[in-house]
């Protein structure tokens, strides 16, 4: 009797061994899936660009001329409020970036860009951007 107990156990530990390897194997292989999907699908072709240094970004039109004006005047102060209103954002340094389709209200030296890792979308000077080809 304890050698058939015996023998159920291990037969069983096997299957549930198995099941174990499938599961973790087909996890692993969804995970593979997903990371190289989201790196593809990132950004439409031609759309991408990285972050240059010192710029800022803003969440609509009226923050981004307010942003435009205190920057070409130096208006440090401008500058600071709407950082703290949440208006606008200091941009990270060689982040890459998606542009939206430029044909969706087409703008003049600016682009309206989502930036990985951070909510909603931005408007940023065509300067503060080098576009991948």
């Amino acid at each position: 009797m304890s050698i058939l107990l015996m023998l159920f156990f291990i037969f069983k530990r096997n299957e549930v061994f198995m099941n174990l390897r499938k599961i973790c194997a087909a996890g692993l292989m969804s995970i593979c899936i997903g990371a190289s999907f989201s790196v593809s699908a990132a950004c439409s072709e031609g759309m991408a660009a990285v972050t240059k240094s010192g710029f800022y970004a803003a969440i609509n039109q009226k923050d981004y001329s307010k942003m435009q004006s205190a920057v070409e005047s130096g208006s440090e102060d401008v500058i600071k409020n709407l950082v703290q209103a949440h208006s606008i954002i200091k941009v990270p340094e060689g982040v890459e970036v998606c542009i939206k389709d430029p044909r969706e209200g087409f703008q003049w030296y600016r682009k309206h860009i989502t930036i990985s890792g951070y909510p909603g979308e931005y408007w940023i000077s065509d300067k503060g951007l080098n576009e991948v080809n």
